[in-house]
């Protein structure tokens, strides 16, 4: 009965245990590398999220003024401008954009940037980037006729928060 044992082939207990080990063991650094991944995934989406979102509102600011006739920027929160979109010469409330930085309720430190025309008011108001850092986005100079934006924006990771710095400038063409 004994000879019989030896001869029979199988796995010692010691053999199964050392492959188990080693099983988990590479489990574990499968399961660490796909969880990196997917944040890193997660990371880069929202990145390319609040950029395009920052991109399409300084391209839309930017067509906008170049059309604008008249600019205020009495504070670095809000920009208003008057654009004569149909050619009238006589500025009516459609016609007057306002650009405003307002605070995201119930998030301290977090603004957004909203956009509405005089006709509808404030209570109207688009909003186009909802992760801004800074309160005061726009500055401009009368002299050079030119209209610097940066936006800082919040992009949240695993590890807090990360800001990202976007800017943009305006030369405008037919202020006076």
């Amino acid at each position: 009965m004994t000879g019989r044992l030896r001869t029979e082939d199988g796995l010692t207990l010691v053999e199964l245990l050392v492959v188990m080990v080693m099983v988990g063991i590479i489990g574990a650094a499968t399961t660490s590398v796909l969880i990196s991944s997917q944040r890193t995934q997660q990371y880069s989406q929202q990145l390319r999220t609040v950029m395009d979102e920052s991109r399409v509102t300084f391209e839309r600011i930017r067509e906008e003024l170049r059309q604008a006739r008249q600019v205020e920027l009495d504070q670095p929160d809000e920009i208003r401008f008057w654009v004569d979109a149909n050619a009238d010469g006589l500025r009516s409330l459609d016609e007057v954009v306002t650009y405003d930085v307002v605070p995201v309720s119930g998030v301290p430190d977090r603004w957004e940037v909203v956009r509405y025309t005089a006709d509808v008011g404030a209570s109207g108001a688009r909003v186009l980037v909802r992760t801004l850092r800074n309160a005061d986005p726009f500055s401009y100079s009368p002299t050079t006729d030119v209209i610097d934006m940066t936006f800082d924006l919040d992009v949240t990771t695993n590890r807090g928060p990360d800001v990202w710095t976007t800017s943009a400038r305006v030369r405008l063409r037919n202020a006076p």
